[in-house]
């Protein structure tokens, strides 16, 4: 019984070792079993970021940035980005429209931005944020149209408001106008 036990570990070693020496000898054991599952796809690797990651926009920020595009709107005649900040404030909208005509019509504007003073919220209703400012404005010229001779306005000081509400990582200006004084 010894025997038998001791000729079946010496078989399982030789089998053992043959196994493995074909495969050190590069002898082709015969074709691999095809699986009867399909692998699973390795999962697609994370693309890299290309930016950095956008942070919300202040609104006094905002407010500061559509006077700036304001004036260049009016230096150029471009209303495409003036309109995306504005899409719901009619007054605004109205505003891009004039530029439109006198740009159509051979005008032009020479601007600068306003200086805004005194930015401050006034009140907040549900989504919708109040600020008032004030503005001081330069000296600017305009023409209608390529027949009229240039206009000027004066250097003037504004008591305005503007209402924004939330879009995105930004605002939008929602109404715009001016106190009497």
């Amino acid at each position: 019984m010894i025997l038998r036990r001791r000729t079946a570990v010496v078989a399982a070693v030789v089998v053992a070792m043959a196994g493995a020496l074909s495969a050190c000898t590069g002898d082709d054991p015969g074709p691999e079993p095809e699986p009867t599952v399909a692998p699973t796809p390795a999962p697609e690797p994370e693309p890299e970021p290309t930016a950095e990651p956008v942070e919300r926009e202040d609104p006094e920020d905002f407010i500061r940035r559509w006077v700036e595009v304001s004036a260049a709107m009016q230096n150029s005649g471009d209303t495409t980005d003036y309109r995306s900040m504005t899409p719901d404030c009619e007054p605004c909208q109205g505003f891009a429209d004039t530029i439109e005509r006198f740009y159509a019509a051979g005008g032009h504007v020479k601007t600068n931005p306003w200086q805004i003073r005194d930015l401050e919220l006034h009140g907040r209703v549900g989504p919708v944020r109040e600020y008032r400012f004030v503005a001081e404005t330069s000296q600017s010229e305009y023409k209608e149209s390529a027949d009229e001779e240039p206009r000027t306005s004066e250097e003037n000081v504004y008591d305005a408001y503007v209402e924004i509400v939330r879009a995105g990582d930004s605002w939008h200006v929602r109404a715009y106008g001016e106190f009497v004084r």
